[in-house]
Formats: structure tokens, sequence, C-alpha cells
């Protein structure tokens, strides 16, 4: 279930992504300013004790780009946006896999405790 903070919080990102093609240009996703927004706020509300990325809404920028930056990317992709034979397309491809997979680590881990 979605909590509500992400729903709203989805909309600021959809904002900003707008025009933003991954596959086009190098802009990694922390420097997004909704990404470093929502690190701040994670650092306020976390315990200084523990550490700067530790918080309750640590898992916030993971939903936001588990909801809002993988289904562009996918939507990109679809439409024929990677060229797969392109040396450059593939290499900033595989940059914003990079990235992704460490911003959902967290999850993906969660997730591999689960065996189907």
């Amino acid at each position: 279930m979605e909590r509500p903070q992400t729903r709203c919080l989805g909309i600021w990102v959809r904002l900003e992504l707008l025009g933003w093609n991954p596959l086009e240009t190098l802009q990694n996703i922390d420097e997004f300013s909704w990404c470093a927004s929502l690190h701040e706020h994670s650092r306020l509300c976390g315990d200084e004790d523990r550490g700067p990325d530790v918080g309750p809404d640590d898992d916030l920028v993971s939903a936001m780009i588990s909801t809002a930056i993988v289904p562009l990317i996918c939507k990109q992709v679809e439409a024929g946006a990677l060229d797969p034979y392109s040396a450059v397309d593939m290499r900033n491809m595989i940059n914003l896999a990079e990235q992704v997979e460490a911003s959902l680590d967290k999850i993906i881990t969660n997730f591999s405790l689960f065996r189907f």
C-alpha cells in the first residue's frame, strides 16, 4: 500500500523530471533537487549517532525512484529511445541502471528475504 506522502511527493518528482531524458543526459539522480531535499529531510528526522542517511523517511528516495524514475525509463525504452548499437546510449543506460540499483539496494535486499 502506497503511503500518502509518497503519492504527494511523486507529483513533485514527476514535475521535475519533465523534459529529462535519462538516455541523453549525464545528470545523476542525486543531482535533482527532490533527491537532495529528501536526503536532507531524512538527515533531519534521523538519529545523528547512526549516520547521516538514517531516518524514518530514508526510504522516500527509494520509493520515488521506484515509482517515478523506473517507470519513466521503461516507457522511454519501450518507445524506442534506446539504441542498443550506440555506445553512448549503452554507457548512459548502464550508468543509470547502476544508480537505480544503488538506490534500490535496500528494497531489493528486503524482497530477497521472500522465496517464491
